[in-house]
Order: structure tokens, then sequence, then C-alpha cells
């Protein structure tokens, strides 16, 4: 009942959209510029089941729109794009996130590749993606799909799905550890059956944990951690050196709290190319109760993604 109310009410948009765009669009002698639109509802992320990339889990918020290689614009999703090209026209979608889950530090997430495709635009109507390649049904639309470059880069990965043998530790100055957790009531829908869990109180207020293995990061282009989480503290995210020497390094990033699981693209390329020496590297997350009730952090599907070495 309710995917039929949802088509319903998308049809009743749809046509108050394209009424108001028709009275926005024309004017007196100006009848011919009518646009297509290009209904963008969201672009997932398709990953190389042999490749080791982890989730497709992506927060993509935004799309840069290109077409016949012209810049459109640059919309939050999801959008109906007004493109004034119409018939056989190619389009081209840069995929947007929000830079250390900043909203006014959209970029280009410069590990995902472009959609293009070629599509046949019809003007005054709202024109949905076909069943064409890198495109997936989901919810009776097609989404366009994009992919992490192949072969560029190198993935850290944890996922907490094999229990107790996770790659986290806590280090000295922490008040407590993280566990493996699965209860059904924290389990990311997108995460397999575990995620990671930091609990904090009034006799363990702080926690400071870093992933257990050296990482040696080529450090000629950028260097971003992906997590999803849930939390109620104020997280910094950052990186020790641990090669030529172990030194914490105080660039970190500041992660706010979130009550529902949320997904960030956190840049640490500054903090690795602060240690202008260093070649190894370890990330930590580390945070503090809030004032009035006890802590938690939730992680799950933690990708570090660095250039390979060439």
């Amino acid at each position: 009942m309710h995917f039929f109310l949802g088509i319903y009410f998308r049809m009743i948009h749809r046509i108050l959209f394209i009424f108001l765009a028709f009275i926005f669009f024309s004017c007196e002698g100006k009848k011919e510029n009518i646009p297509a639109f290009l209904h963008i509802e969201k672009i997932g992320l398709r990953i190389d089941p042999l490749g080791g990339q982890g989730s497709n889990d992506s927060k993509i918020t935004d799309a840069k729109v290109f077409a016949n290689d012209q810049l459109v614009g640059i919309f939050e999703l999801p959008v109906n794009v007004p493109i004034l090209e119409t018939g056989n026209i190619e389009i081209k979608i840069s995929p947007v996130i929000k830079n250390n889950g900043i909203s006014n530090e959209r970029i280009v997430y410069p590990f995902y590749t472009d959609f293009s495709a070629n599509m046949n635009l019809v003007a005054g109507v709202v024109n949905d993606f076909p069943a064409i390649e890198n495109t997936v049904l989901e919810n009776g639309l097609y989404h366009p799909l994009v992919t992490y470059f192949p072969d560029a880069y190198d993935f850290w990965l944890e996922d907490f799905e094999l229990g107790a043998d996770f790659k986290f530790d806590s280090i000295q100055g922490s008040d407590v550890n993280i566990k493996s957790v699965s209860f059904d009531s924290l389990q990311y829908i997108n995460g397999g059956f575990s995620c990671g869990q930091v609990i904090v109180d009034e006799s363990h207020p702080h926690f400071l944990i870093r992933n257990r293995t050296d990482i040696e990061i080529n450090k000629s282009f950028k260097v971003y951690l992906e997590v999803n989480y849930r939390t109620n503290c104020i997280i910094s995210v950052g990186l020790y050196e641990t090669f030529p020497e172990l030194k914490k390094i105080y660039l970190g990033k500041g992660v706010n709290p979130s009550l529902e699981w949320n997904k960030i693209y956190i840049e640490l390329t500054n903090e690795a190319n602060f240690a202008v020496n260093g070649t190894a590297f370890q990330f930590y997350f580390e945070g503090d109760k809030p004032p009035s009730e006890d802590g938690f952090l939730y992680i799950d599907n933690v990708k570090l993604i660095y250039p390979k070495d060439e």
C-alpha cells in the first residue's frame, strides 16, 4: 500500500513540478527554451566483489551534472535537473560528498568514478534513467551507479564480522576498550551482523582506540577514512605516525554526535603530510563521556583509502 501511495504522490509531485516549470521558463518569445528535466533520486556505489573494497554503502549528497560536456550545475539530491539541450544527450554525473561531514565543504569525491551515459531527453517532462549499464532498479526507479577507480587505491578494511578478531585496540590513556557486538538493535542495516562498540561512564570517561597494524601510505595523493557510526560523544579522528618514530599528529578532525547511523568521509591528507618523514601510520578515534549521560560510539564498515605505491 505504501509503495503505491509513494508512486501516486510522486506522480502528483511531477505534474505540479512540470506545471510550475512551464510558468517559470516560458516567457513571450522564448517558449522554445522549455527544458527537459532529468530526475536523479540518488546515486549509488557499485563495488568490485573481488577487489577487497568493503561495503557498497555510500553517502553521495549532490550531483555535478554535465550535458554534452557543458556544466549544468551542482544539485542536492533528490532533484529534477533542468537541461535545455534535448534529444540524444551525453550525460555525465560526478558524485559529490560532504567533506569531513561539513555541509559547506561539498566536493567531488576523488575516489569515485563519474557516471556517464547517452540518454534521449524529452523537453517538458521529467526523464528518468532507463535500464542501462551502471544503473540499478530500486523502489521503481533506476538510479545511476559509480565505482571506485579500479586498481588505483589500497583499502584498509574492518567490518567487525569476525567476532573478537578485529583490527582495533585501546592504547595508553584510554579508560575502556572496544569490542564487537551483534545485537539487532545496533546492527547497521548495510553492515552485516556486527559492529564495534565503545562505552564510557563516570568511572571510565575517556576512550582512545586505534588500529593495531601499521599502514604504509603513499602521500602523493588524497587519504580518506570512510566510516559508518552512531555516537552521543564528540569524536576526534586523526593519525599516529609510527615510522620512523611514534608520535601523535594533532591535526585531527572532529565528528559531531549522531544518534542515528550516519556515514562520513574524513580527509586525513594534511595529517599524513604533516609528518614530513613519516611513512607508516595508524589512525585513531578519541572522545569523552558527555556531561549528563554515559557515552557510546558504534562504528562499522571502516575503510582507510590511499593511493597504491607506484
